[in-house]
């Protein structure tokens, strides 16, 4: 099995636990052994051969009356997703592919955000501390620091904020990329979250690279030279996502001021799709929480009521890899859908948060991503089987879920709500 499945020493270890206790149990019953692992064995071959480049789901859809269509996709190991619209409800049966991970984050990097930029060959920190003096009544400290890091044999660095706590307790921590480079912020109540018991670091993403379609200033400027990108080349999400990661590397070494197994990456609209891909991409950030998401971040593409890939395309190419423009109009041949996103930050928490009136990031979509993506989850997405009310909260399941009354912004209630989520299950 460990063979097939190409599984580590330490999973075959393991494995191998699992197997005497199935021996046992099957010895204990009577129960000869060899038809149950000659099926476990079969089992382990399909999917062996089903990963990596065997991963070729096969995906219909079939109209069953005039407002009824069903769409069945069919990986080759099963947990099949049946997805049934019908007159504009949408209904998601069944589903699981937490062992598709890699396969889920292939696709999404080749479809939609490009190849994550490799990590640094080297990196380094410099601090300017209290940079804010007094800061939060001298509750925390404001630090600027300046990562330093060679990518491709190139130099490249970048500020950010570190607002650090003064109890000289362990704190939980935020990443929070931000649309400034102000500290607090509009969309950061720094002091609150001080008074919470957290820690928060705040990225400004245009220091990374500029929010625009020249590829070749900041970060972009180092990863395409000419500013010119290949199809499945990154686009800017996936540099701001990249940065994220880098002020996590900076996170870890403080292990004196921080529970550095307990970080969030967030952010909100762009950037909520940013703080998606870091944590799924990244596997140290133990939650990861998009605010007003909405298109190409936390909302299906699928039958959405708000912006769709070719509002999205047709305004911001440059967010994405260049393949992801032969979506535009075209959703329904989209070999995935934004459920794979958040079903990849599993077995992690992912949370998402929603305004009512914010109907250009569709809540009704980025609730059903949540349905969706359930199965990869342990224990799921805990949820009242009607679309999202205002106040809602369903915080019970690995993937949290909120909406709030208002439009689209990053608010005290929506960082309360976060804070609420991550301390029932930290």
């Amino acid at each position: 099995l460990a063979r097939t499945m190409g599984l580590s020493e330490d999973v075959r270890r393991e494995l191998l636990v699992y197997v005497n206790l199935a021996m046992q149990t099957l010895d204990d019953k009577g129960l000869s052994p060899y038809r149950t692992f000659d099926s476990i064995s079969r089992f382990a071959e399909l999917l062996g051969k089903s990963k990596g480049g065997g991963f070729n789901p096969r995906i219909s859809t079939h109209k069953i009356t005039e407002a009824t269509t069903v769409t069945l996709i069919e990986p080759p190991c099963g947990s099949n997703t049946i997805i049934i619209n019908s007159n504009g409800e949408t209904l998601f049966i069944d589903c699981g592919y937490a062992c598709y991970r890699e396969e889920m984050l292939e696709i999404l990097q080749e479809e939609i955000y490009g190849c994550m930029p490799p990590k640094p060959e080297s990196i380094s920190f410099e601090v300017e501390e209290e940079v804010i003096p007094k800061f939060c009544a001298g509750k925390a400290v404001c630090n600027k620091v300046t990562a330093k890091c060679i990518v491709n044999g190139k130099e490249f660095s970048f500020p950010f904020f570190a607002n650090l706590p003064t109890d000289n307790e362990k704190h939980p921590f935020f990443i929070h990329v931000n649309f400034r480079d102000l500290n607090p912020d509009r969309y950061m109540p720094t002091e609150e979250i001080i008074d919470n018991g957290f820690a928060v670091f705040s990225i400004y993403y245009n220091d990374i690279t500029s929010d625009d379609g020249d590829f070749t200033n900041g970060f972009a400027g180092i990863l395409f030279p000419d500013g010119k990108r290949s199809s499945t080349a990154p686009g800017k999400i996936a540099m701001w996502a990249w940065a994220a990661s880098r002020v996590m590397d900076y996170a870890q070494t403080l292990t004196d001021k921080l529970l550095v197994d307990c970080g969030t990456v967030c952010g909100h609209s762009r950037l909520g799709k940013t703080a998606l891909v870091a944590g799924a991409f990244d596997e140290r950030f133990k939650f990861a929480y998009s605010n007003d998401s909405g298109c190409s971040g936390a909302s299906l593409a699928r039958w959405t009521r708000g912006e769709t890939v070719k509002e999205i395309t047709d305004r911001f190419p440059f967010w994405f890899c260049e393949n992801y423009n032969k979506y535009r109009e075209n959703e329904s041949a989209m070999p995935f859908d934004q459920h794979y996103l958040i079903a990849s930050i599993a077995p992690r928490h992912a949370v998402i948060g929603s305004a009512s009136e914010d109907l250009w990031a569709d809540p009704h979509s980025e609730m059903l991503s949540c349905v969706a993506a359930s199965p990869a989850f342990k224990n799921g997405f805990k949820y009242e089987n009607r679309y999202p009310e205002i106040n809602d909260m369903f915080f019970e399941g690995d993937i949290g879920y909120h909406m709030r009354k208002g439009l689209h912004y990053f608010s005290r209630e929506d960082w309360n709500k976060l804070i609420q989520y991550i301390n029932l299950h930290r």
